[in-house]
């Protein structure tokens, strides 16, 4: 009988311990994001932005709001492989391109970004983060 209590106990304390423990991981972009943008062309110019992005194997794709001197509402559509993302934006007609590293939880990414010379952006460069809301 001591033998079938220690088990009880065993079992009772494993089951304590692991409750709350599960859960699903986090292993995909698809969800909602808050972007941070800094140029270090025009120093000072910074940008946020948030929106829903959706993944589909490696695809990513989502529409971001954005407060900043070019881009106001802008479709997002880029790729991941492995933990490297990379992916475009549209300024006023003219393409942003950003590439970076998303951390193995998915929750957050940072990374580098650049436009091409004419328009809105005029060559602008910097670097980008985002978290996962």
């Amino acid at each position: 009988m001591p033998k079938m209590k220690a088990l009880t106990l065993i079992l009772v304390t494993l089951a304590v311990v692991t409750t709350g423990c599960g859960g699903t991981p986090n292993s995909s972009m698809t969800g909602n994001w808050r972007f941070f943008v800094t140029s270090q062309k025009f120093i000072g110019s910074t940008g946020t932005g948030n929106g829903a992005l959706v993944q589909s194997s490696k695809t990513v794709s989502g529409v971001l709001n954005f407060t900043g001197a070019c881009t106001t509402t802008t479709p997002l559509s880029g790729t991941l492989q492995g933990n490297t993302f990379a992916f475009q934006l549209t300024e006023h007609g003219q393409p942003a391109s950003f590439t970076g590293t998303i951390s193995k939880n998915f929750a957050a990414a940072s990374g580098s970004w650049t436009t091409a010379l004419g328009g809105c952006g005029n060559g602008d460069f910097g670097t980008w983060n985002a978290i996962k809301n």
